[in-house]
């Protein structure tokens, strides 16, 4: 192995064991949020609000109910909602021509469409009622309606019958892939944000620190999968910074 080949191959470890150093940062985050939050029903957490004047960062438990707007639906499957989201990818094939007039064609995606519904929805637990903002929340767990991948043709037909418009092509597009996910009605639901008083009710919004959380798994088994997140994260980082350093050694001290 060449000393040139060898700082390719440490730098290409070096980015891998960054991404997995991130993806196990997120996954700390947010179990560790999970863990030194307090879970309050609906009236305790008035309560602690009425007491001191402020806002309270909480997780609440209960079960979905559509806000002041009614009733959503989602635009691909007409599914009955409280929040739903819609993502879609171009695929599309590429050429390249080297210098010595070789040709090579690849397969590559964009996103070309994605959209998530800012609606307020309602929690309902035994002791009240609370309205959740998503914003920019992290959702886990939705209920999936849709993921489907189509040709250039169908994928226009189904994307214009569904929507009235038409997609965004482009040279070379050879399929669209279309996801679909949404949180219904009438489900448990565990959220963890910030709550406060709003108009005689309870607002959940996002924490000015920390994350804002929404699962459809229940907490148990959301903070189970973060630290398997963790774990692997951090772990693959240890792997590839070692791999990456053993690599680079070789590659300086063994001879080509």
């Amino acid at each position: 192995m060449s000393s040139e080949q060898s700082l390719w191959i440490g730098a290409i470890l070096g980015v891998i064991a960054i991404m997995l150093a991130v993806v196990g940062f997120i996954g700390r985050r947010r179990r560790l949020a999970m863990l030194d939050t307090p879970t309050l029903t609906c009236a305790q957490a008035a309560d602690q609000i009425g007491a001191t004047g402020a806002p309270v960062v909480c997780e609440v438990v209960g079960t979905t109910q559509p806000g002041g707007q009614g009733p959503l639906t989602s635009p691909f499957t007409k599914t009955p909602c409280v929040w739903f989201e819609v993502e879609v990818t171009r695929h599309y094939r590429t050429t390249t021509r080297d210098s010595k007039g070789r040709t090579r064609t690849t397969s590559r995606s964009e996103r070309i469409e994605h959209f998530r519904t800012q609606h307020a929805f309602g929690v309902h637990d035994p002791t009240g009622a609370i309205v959740v903002i998503p914003a920019e929340a992290h959702v886990d767990h939705p209920h999936q309606t849709l993921s489907r991948r189509m040709g250039e043709g169908a994928g226009q037909a189904f994307y214009h019958q569904v929507t009235g418009r038409h997609l965004r092509g482009g040279f070379r597009t050879y399929a669209y892939s279309f996801r679909e996910t949404v949180i219904p009605p009438g489900r448990p639901l565990y959220a963890l944000g910030q709550a406060h008083a709003q108009g005689g009710g309870l607002e959940l919004r996002p924490p000015a620190e920390g994350p804002h959380l929404i699962s459809l798994r229940g907490e148990q088994a959301f903070a189970k999968s973060m630290m398997i997140r963790q774990y692997v994260g951090f772990g693959g980082t240890a792997v590839c910074a070692v791999a990456a350093i053993a690599v680079l050694l070789v590659g300086v001290l063994v001879p080509a």
